[in-house]
Order: structure tokens, then sequence, then C-alpha cells
């Protein structure tokens, strides 16, 4: 009997000591948590259904400039968020909507206030969690991004200035440019005098150089217009094919000159539909150059096909090709191949943005197909019926 008493005692106190172990082990973790909520290196708040400040970090009353007697209880507006952004944006509203559709703002950025009055921008992470059966709370982590935040606004204010700059250029260089082409051509027609066999070699020569800075500062004003959303398009319905066939005939001989042949294949059964002509002549044109500059013999074919409620143009070429790692890259602003016969044959780059933009306006799209030694293929593809269209 007294053993078994013994037995059942000595039970009783390993089992309390497990608790107070357990319990003692809680404690630790628990203030391993606190530490770490308190020093970490994030802004860590709660706040109510009210808006009221219930925990604020360490590092958040430093940053701030809180201390935590002085910021508890409070609302958040007045204290670390201003009633309205520099930009306008009103935050009193912004606070209401995450305390009542926090899954909205998982992750939101807007402008916040020091006890001084100064000014800085954070990222929040917000999650809404229940205190209690009847109390809810909102948990908000936050990072300073000011810095990022400035530098963004210098960037958006260098590009600005690079734009009206690049604007400004090119606008300016149209006029000598005309004047400089008006010149030579009254030159090479022997209106200001003879003009000997060498003389008019070279030229050609300059007035191809200048046929280049003009398409040059067309794409560029093209594609400045493109960025600031003040491209305008002219839609009305239009006869494709003949567009095709009008553009072609006015560059036969410019292809002909390097020894190509330049082919057409058209679909009759494509009707009239709505498209700006001046823009998809553009396409054609930017497509055409293209597959000129990279094709030494051979032929361009120009294609159209009706399928379905879409129409289909290709433009073919006999030339070089590319290898597959360089066709993601072609559409891109300014990205010119690596091979020699790119650099050789010079360009800005743009030709093939600004013609990728006029398509994805028209609803349309536009991909490319090549094979290196084998030739290219540049497909796009035009809606009848294209977006906005009653």
């Amino acid at each position: 009997m007294i053993n078994s008493s013994l037995f059942f005692i000595l039970a009783l106190l390993i089992c309390v000591f497990i608790l107070i172990a357990a319990y003692s082990a809680k404690l630790k973790s628990d203030e391993q948590y606190r530490e770490l909520v308190q020093f970490s290196n994030s802004i860590i708040l709660r706040m109510d259904d009210k808006g009221r400040i219930t925990f604020l970090n360490r590092f958040a009353q430093d940053f701030f400039g809180f201390a935590e007697s002085e910021i508890i209880g409070k609302s958040t507006i007045g204290t670390i968020v201003p009633k309205t952004e520099t930009t306008g944006k009103d935050l009193e509203d912004m606070i209401r909507d995450i305390i009542d559709s926090s899954e909205k703002y998982k992750i939101n950025i807007n402008e916040n206030m020091r006890k001084n009055g100064e000014r800085v921008w954070i990222i929040w992470t917000n999650k809404a969690f229940q205190v209690s059966n009847r109390k809810r709370e909102i948990l908000c982590i936050g990072n300073d991004m000011t810095k990022i935040k400035e530098a963004e606004e210098k960037l958006k204010e260098a590009m600005e200035i690079k734009n009206r700059f690049v604007s400004i250029a090119s606008h300016e260089l149209r006029s000598p440019l005309a004047a400089i082409r008006g010149s030579i051509d009254l030159i090479a027609d022997g209106l200001t005098g003879p003009v000997t066999e060498k003389q008019k070699y070279w030229l050609d020569v300059t007035r191809s150089y200048i046929a280049r800075l003009n398409r040059v500062t067309d794409d560029i004003l093209t594609v400045q217009k493109f960025e600031a959303g003040k491209m305008s398009f002219e839609m009305r319905k239009n006869d494709l094919n003949a567009t095709v066939s009008e553009i072609t005939a006015i560059m036969k001989n410019s292809v002909s000159e390097k020894g190509l042949g330049l082919l057409t294949d058209l679909d009759g059964k494509i009707p009239e539909f709505i498209f700006d002509k001046d823009r998809i002549v553009q396409v054609l044109v930017n497509l055409i150059n293209n597959a000129v500059k990279f094709t030494d013999k051979g032929c361009i074919r120009v294609s159209t096909a009706l399928d379905k409620d879409r129409v289909k143009v290709s433009v073919t070429d006999t030339g070089c090709g590319m290898p597959a790692k360089e066709l993601p890259k072609v559409f891109e602003k300014f990205e010119q191949l690596s091979n020699a016969q790119e650099r050789k044959s010079g360009g800005t780059g743009l030709g093939l943005s600004i013609a990728k933009e006029i398509v994805v306006h028209h609803g349309g799209d536009i991909r490319v197909e090549s094979e290196l030694g084998r030739g290219t293929s540049f497909y796009f593809t035009l809606p009848l019926t294209p977006p906005g269209t009653p």
C-alpha cells in the first residue's frame, strides 16, 4: 500500500515537473517571439476596427518618433497616417477600406508621416485576424521605401526631360534635312550646272543617308506618340489587297535595285473591312524594308489570306534568317540583332516595335518565324471587326 502511494506521488511529481518545464518553455518561446517582433527591422502594428493603434513595435516607435505611451489607443489618422497624401489621395477612406475589406489591401503603398511632420512612403502588408469572438484587428507590417519612391520620381522626371528633348530634336531635324535633300536633288538633276558621274554617285550616297536620317526621325516621333498616348488612327473601311498592291508597286523598283524580286499572293475572298490604311502601309513598309535589309538574293513575298473573322498578312524573305535566341527580341524597342549584317545595315531598331504597336492597336497580333540561313517570315493578323466597332 505504501509502495503504491509512493509510486503515485512520484508519478504526480513527474507530471508537475513536465508541466512546469512545458510552461517555462512556452514562456521562453513567447518572450523570444515578443523580442523578435519588438526588435524586427520592419514596422509592425495592429489596429482595431476603429483604426486605433493597439500595438506598435519598438522599431516602429523609433521610426515614427512616438513613445509607446503617446501612440497606443490613438487613431492612425493624424499620428502616423496623414488625412491626405501629397498626391491628393484620401487616406481616411483608405484606412476605412483596409478595416472593412483587408483582403483587397494585402499589399498597398501609401504616404505616412513621422511625429515631426516628415512624409515617408511605406509598403504595407495587411491581414485581419480575430482576437476574440467579438474583437477583430488588422495586423500591418511595413517597410520604408521613401528612397525608392524618390528615385522613381527622379527617373520619371528624367524620362520626361528625355522625351521632350528627343521630340524637339526630331522635329528640329526635319526642316534642315528637307532643305538639304531639296538642294541635293537640284544639283543631281543638273539644275545648277553639269554633274559628272562621280559627283552623281556621291550625291546618291548622300541622298540615301538623308533618307535613313528621315526614317530615324520619323520612327522616333512615332514611338514618342505611342508612349504619350497621342498616336491618332483613322479607322475606316478599306481594301487590304489594294493597299498591298499599291505599296508593293511603289517599292518594287527600290527592291529590284538590290537584285531581289517582290511578289504578291493575294486572297480574293477578303472583303473590305475597317482599318487605318496609312498605319497598315507603315507596317508593310517596315516589314518589307526589314526583309530587304537581310536578303542578298532571291525574293520577298507578301501574301494575304482570309481566316474566318481575321485576315492574315505575311512577309517572307529568302535571306540570312535569325537564330532562335534572337526571335524573342525582334519586337523590342531599340533592339538590334547581333549579326554582322544588322550592324552593317544600321537602323534604330524601332521599325518592328512600331509595327507591333500598330497591329495590336487594331486588335491583331504579330509574330515571326525564322531559321538561320533559311529566311524569315513575319505574320500579322487583323480582325474584320476591330475593337470598339459597333
